[in-house]
């Protein structure tokens, strides 16, 4: 399901005044909403705030989460304890 800005806003102003999802999808069935992908995006909209996509990490090699893949055992650095 792909979604424009304006359904996305719609989608949250929708949400800020209770709407579920079933009740949007019936209301505007030409937007082609499907319940389970609105849910995912109430269920954003709850956790983060925004149904806009995360902003990258700016400098990937500081990410304590990248995993690094070596070509070969002599390019692995040592660590000195």
């Amino acid at each position: 399901m792909i979604l424009s800005d304006e359904d996305k806003i719609l989608i949250k102003s929708l949400y800020l005044k209770r709407y579920i999802a079933k009740r949007m999808t019936d209301e505007f069935p030409e937007k082609s909403l499907i319940k389970c992908g609105v849910n995912k995006l109430f269920k954003k909209l709850r956790d983060i705030g925004t149904v806009n996509r995360r902003q990258a990490v700016a400098d990937r090699a500081q990410c304590p989460h990248r995993r690094k893949w070596y070509a070969s055992a002599s390019e692995v650095p040592t660590v000195c304890h």
